[in-house]
């Protein structure tokens, strides 16, 4: 939590993330994503993430340029795919048919 903290260098005055950005603009507003076969994104409508916000300091009343840097990892929890998968085929019993004769 200390790591997401926003201090002012002037007065040392802090804030949270949630004071200074909005939630959309942080992550962005794509209303439709476009993806190629092989699942990269190809190209998107919407708004961009703004990652830079100006701010004017409660304590000092400096204005405060902003800048977030985000970044994810992505790490596989469990891979269900790697299971070896054995399929059993059981064929019916055959059906014993009486003949019948169309000519008689």
């Amino acid at each position: 939590m200390k790591d997401n903290i926003i201090r002012c260098p002037i007065c040392g005055q802090e804030y949270l993330p949630s004071e200074i950005f909005f939630p959309n603009d942080l992550i962005g507003k794509p209303t439709e994503i476009i993806k190629t076969n092989a699942g990269k994104i190809d190209f998107y409508l919407g708004e961009d993430p703004t990652y830079e916000e100006t701010y004017i300091c409660d304590g000092c009343g400096a204005s405060l340029k902003i800048k977030a840097n985000l970044s994810f990892q992505a790490d596989v929890v469990s891979n269900k795919f790697n299971e070896e998968y054995v399929t059993k085929f059981e064929k019916p019993k055959k059906i014993l048919l009486e003949e019948s004769s169309l000519f008689d």
